[in-house]
């Protein structure tokens, strides 16, 4: 049981990494060329996707008592 939640655990931090990778790219694609207000936008968008991840951990406490 230990080494199933172990490799549980792997896989959804290796899986987390890459989505975030991908998001990452995906946002970012051509921001080199937009004005500064866009670029600000883009990173408001990110910045508000991120504060989701303890709202997502925190959630999870909470249902799990």
């Amino acid at each position: 049981m230990h080494t199933t939640m172990q490799t549980l655990g792997r896989v959804a931090i290796i899986g987390g990494a890459a989505f975030v990778a991908i998001v990452n790219i995906l946002m970012f694609q051509g921001v080199e060329s937009m004005p500064q207000e866009v670029k600000v936008s883009v990173y408001q968008r990110i910045y508000i996707m991120a504060l989701c991840i303890p709202l997502i951990f925190v959630t999870g406490i909470v249902l799990g008592m």
